[in-house]
């Protein structure tokens, strides 16, 4: 089941995240738009490694990843126990 987190609908920057594997390996994709469809192309994607409650901290040097026209992050329930994104609005 996919989920879809629209952060910030609109300019905003990225920069960081923390994600928990759920012990599936999954990718967490970045889209910079608050409209998200079943075309939109991510700019930044993470692949966890599968190992259940392994963390992942990435931090992104200021000024972060300019995101224009908002922030959507999507991933698959289950396979992520938990999502924390830092952004600036």
């Amino acid at each position: 089941d996919s989920r879809g987190m629209g952060m910030f609908a609109g300019r905003t920057a990225l920069k960081g995240f923390t994600c928990c594997s759920g012990g599936t390996a999954e990718d967490v994709k970045f889209h910079s738009t608050s409209a998200l469809t079943t075309s939109s192309t991510p700019f930044m994607q993470y692949r966890t490694n599968g190992s259940a409650d392994n963390e992942t901290h990435f931090n992104i040097p200021a000024p972060g990843i300019l995101c224009v026209d908002g922030l959507t992050v999507t991933y698959t329930l289950d396979n992520i126990d938990q999502m924390n994104v830092l952004y600036n609005g």
